[in-house]
């Protein structure tokens, strides 16, 4: 029997609560808030890395390759330990490796649309996302700190809206 705390309306009450909290925590204080995504990458990174060096000593015991295995996990404990010191500067990078991203993304696309002879919407369209792509690319490689500052606020308004609305959902339901 499924004990009456995890019936859907209960859990479903719950998770608009927590939306709301993390919402509002994420509206008003964005960069704690990085901080602390910062500070789960880094312990899964550590986790990782740990578990693989730990898998490695597996492997040399059973006679398989075991050296990258070794490496890749004192890599990525070393990773976990840098971010771990500085969790707002991994958001930063990870931000920037965004903005990178979406830089290749809209030349790639910019440089396949002009090469096109299409001449329909579906060629205008795509234009309009490779040029928006590219101007995010660049914002978010400029400023990545404020820019992921200002991604979390979003983030925060969603989830508080979303929070919110379903509480109001779930009353109207009731009723």
């Amino acid at each position: 029997m499924i004990p009456i705390f995890f019936t859907s309306g209960r859990v479903s009450y719950i998770s608009s609560v927590l939306a709301i909290i993390f919402g509002a925590i994420a509206l008003f204080f964005p960069s704690l808030t990085l901080a602390g995504i910062g500070i789960v990458f880094a312990v899964a990174l550590l986790i990782g890395g740990i578990s693989m060096i730990i898998a490695s000593q597996q492997q040399k015991k059973h006679g398989t390759e075991w050296g990258l295995t070794l490496g890749l996990g004192i890599l990525t404990t070393v990773l976990g330990i840098v971010v771990l010191a500085a969790p707002e500067g991994a958001v930063g990078l990870l931000v920037t490796l965004m903005g990178i991203w979406a830089l290749i993304i809209g030349v790639w696309i910019l440089f396949g649309i002009l090469r096109s002879d299409r001449n329909d919407t579906f060629r205008y369209i795509m234009l309009t996302v490779g040029i928006i792509s590219v101007i995010l690319g660049i914002v978010l490689i400029l400023n990545p700190f404020e820019t992921s500052r200002v991604l979390i606020i979003i983030i925060g308004l969603y989830s508080l809206i979303y929070g919110i609305a379903s509480l109001f959902r779930k009353r109207k339901r009731s009723e």
